[in-house]
């Protein structure tokens, strides 16, 4: 039982129409210091680095655009 995802996400935009998916977006999914800082307090934050730099220059040597 519960709620889908879709369920969710049908029943905010009943309600609340397209600006209601985007402040759900924007509460929940949206980069911001706020978000990580709330994230961070339940131990849910998750940062990793993915040493791009170093990847493109083993996939794309030619690339010079960082």
């Amino acid at each position: 039982g519960g709620l889908s995802m879709n369920d969710l996400f049908m029943m905010i935009e009943t309600e609340a129409g397209e600006a209601g998916l985007r402040a759900f977006f924007n509460e929940v999914c949206a980069d911001t210091p706020q978000l990580r800082d709330r994230l961070a307090k339940h131990g849910l934050l998750r940062q990793i680095n993915l040493d791009l730099p170093k990847h493109l220059a083993t996939h794309f040597p030619e690339f010079t655009g960082l």
